[in-house]
């Protein structure tokens, strides 16, 4: 029968910013993983482990997941590894090309790289798979290099932005002027800012004589009829007016990458006719800025609760007098009355749990702070080492090894016995961190348990983050939302 056992290794160089949840793995690791998964079934593979390192570099040979790879390499655990791209392995040609051509053949391991298109069995070709592999990835990086350097000379040089600017127009030579009607509406606004009205009072004012807000009046008098923004409102909005009044580029000034993830803004001084002057922006945003309700002197929650989609914390807002938290990334608007309903709501049942049985809280608990811990496995890998120091020293003894050799592999072997032994200790002692915590965290409990409904910093106190969901976004009707809380006696781990 053919050995097949086979298992994934993926790795992911970078903070991914795109997470689902920043306590899973990021979704290119999840991609990875779900193409390789698809390639062993599609080939008849057993697959039977996925070995991961999340944010660790190549060019870092202490990445756990790879050293448990080569461990259970040498421990004759499987036949077959599995990955993306030879890269995956490591960025130090050396090393992999050692790995590829010495240490995996010697194990009687299969390579399998799908985007090389190379299985080691049957790979034939005298070129050298791991050079081949690296000259591609430094072209890539080198043309990578070569596509931000053009784009920040361009940023530094010239108008990058390609949709149109309220208050500005493009004469017949394609050159930047000054629109005449959307100018004077600005001017009035920053002028009637100064002057004490709020964005509210000068949004009604505007819409009363009838004059087109931004977007309109784009559609209407400069993108000759292109209709970008035809289904935008056809009224002003206090949000319009204060957005206007935070417009730098208002003062002559072009702003490029301004809403870039990956560089910083690039600011071209007086390379626009000016609509306002540099005086009257700074009156106006100074006391924009003097407006701004000091929101962390609020008694609100906002800066527990997380954005499923970014990671992010929502704003505070009010609507109508009702305070609010707004999730940007997500699309989704919740009052804070619904939202503390909910968490008080699930809290209670939370204490309710930890006061009827207070013993199964701490086993459920303990459980699942500790369920990534497998004590008997390393016991394992120490008997695995001791077996393997005893063949050495046989080896050794009759003198079928080198006396440099035998050293050189019983300081591995001690290196990785100390490495297992210390790991060993943290989980002992993070088992006993957990239950001194869990006796002071039950008193504090018992302190708190009649006026934690009126305290805020009692949310503060007990909860580390929360995470908020809608289901039902864009439906209207009945809203459902979902809360996910994140403890703090759940961080005693990385204390």
């Amino acid at each position: 029968m053919e050995m097949n056992r086979t298992v994934i290794y993926a790795r992911l160089s970078r903070e991914d910013e795109d997470k689902i949840d920043r306590y899973k793995e990021s979704r290119s690791i999840e991609n990875q993983i779900k193409i390789l998964k698809e390639y062993a079934t599609n080939h008849n593979l057993d697959l039977k482990k996925n070995y991961i390192d999340d944010g660790y570099s190549g060019t870092n040979q202490e990445r756990p997941g790879f050293q448990k790879l080569i461990l259970d390499a040498y421990a004759n655990k499987f036949d077959i590894i599995l990955v993306k791209d030879i890269s995956r392995l490591g960025r130090n040609m050396h090393q992999v090309g050692k790995l590829i051509e010495q240490t995996f053949p010697s194990l009687k391991i299969r390579l399998i790289s799908i985007n090389d298109n190379y299985d080691s069995l049957t790979y034939n070709d005298d070129e050298s798979i791991v050079l081949r592999n690296f000259l591609n990835d430094y072209y890539i990086k080198d043309f990578r290099k070569k596509i931000h350097d053009s784009l920040l000379r361009r940023a530094k040089t010239k108008h990058m932005k390609s949709h149109y600017k309220y208050g500005y127009l493009l004469n017949e030579q394609g050159k930047i002027i000054i629109d005449p009607v959307a100018s004077r509406v600005i001017k009035r606004i920053f002028e009637q800012y100064v002057m004490g009205y709020t964005p509210l009072e000068i949004s009604r004012q505007l819409n009363v004589e009838g004059f087109l807000p931004p977007s309109k009046h784009i559609d209407e008098f400069v993108s000759k009829g292109a209709k970008k923004y035809e289904r935008n409102s056809s009224l002003w909005k206090p949000s319009m007016i204060t957005r206007i009044i935070g417009e730098y580029e208002y003062c002559g000034h072009i702003i490029n990458l301004r809403h870039s993830n990956f560089y910083e803004e690039v600011l071209i001084k007086n390379k626009l006719p000016s609509i306002i002057s540099e005086e009257i922006f700074q009156k106006a945003n100074e006391l924009k800025h003097s407006r701004k309700v000091q929101h962390y002197r609020i008694p609100h929650i906002g800066r527990l609760l997380i954005d499923p989609v970014s990671g992010k914390h929502p704003y505070y807002s009010t609507y109508n007098s009702e305070p609010r938290y707004v999730f940007r990334q997500s699309g989704f608007v919740v009052s804070c009355e619904t939202i503390h309903k909910l968490i008080k709501e699930e809290i209670f049942s939370f204490l309710c749990e930890i006061y009827k049985e207070p013993n199964r809280f701490l086993n459920v608990y303990k459980k699942k702070l500790f369920s990534n811990i497998n004590t008997k496995e390393i016991e394992n890998e120490i008997a695995f080492l001791n077996k393997n120091y005893e063949k050495i020293f046989e080896l050794y003894y009759a003198k079928k090894m080198t006396e440099n050799d035998y050293k050189k592999r019983c300081d591995e072997i001690k290196k990785k016995m100390n490495q297992l032994e210390q790991v060993k200790k943290d989980i002992n002692l993070n088992i006993n961190n957990f239950q001194s915590f869990y006796n002071s965290f039950i008193k504090y409990l018992e302190e708190c348990k009649k006026n934690y409904f009126n305290d805020i910093e009692f949310f503060y106190d007990l909860i580390d983050s929360i995470l908020v969901d809608d289901f039902t976004k864009g439906i209207r009707g009945k809203k459902e939302y979902k809360i996910v809380i994140k403890y703090k006696f759940e961080n005693v781990l990385k204390e």
